[in-house]
């Protein structure tokens, strides 16, 4: 697949409550990620694709709610494709140190999803 999907991401309005909840039903492991805007909790399920829960304001509008994201290899140029084809950027790209960088997409119809830049990939522009 020229595009998987890569990583989940639970975007919760209560990451204590969120991780109590899903390590006590699953038997899930978690690491806190300290990060200066929203520290996130990484959830080890001991599969893929990789995991994390995060407080969001997108949860505040939607309620909380899983996001898959999609692995591109150029982030730029996808959110421009979006763009021209009907869909809206709910969050920019954002580079995260050491994973590369992100960016939150609704297709026409109000789906939404993740589009996930390893860090090896083109940022120019």
């Amino acid at each position: 697949m020229a595009n998987p999907f890569v990583h989940v991401e639970l975007l919760s309005t209560d990451r204590d409550r969120a991780r109590s909840f899903y390590g006590e039903v699953f038997d899930w492991d978690f690491t806190e990620v300290p990060r200066t805007d929203s520290p996130y909790i990484w959830l080890d399920t001991g599969g893929n694709p990789s995991a994390n829960i995060i407080e969001s304001p997108i949860a505040g509008e939607d309620g909380p709610f899983w996001l898959p994201y999609v692995r591109v290899d150029d982030l730029r140029a996808t959110l421009g494709a979006v763009r021209s084809r009907g869909g809206t950027v709910v969050r920019e790209l954002e580079e995260v140190s050491g994973m590369g960088s992100f960016a939150i997409v609704r297709d026409p119809l109000g789906a939404t999803l993740g589009l996930l830049q390893p860090p090896e990939g083109p940022l120019e522009g």
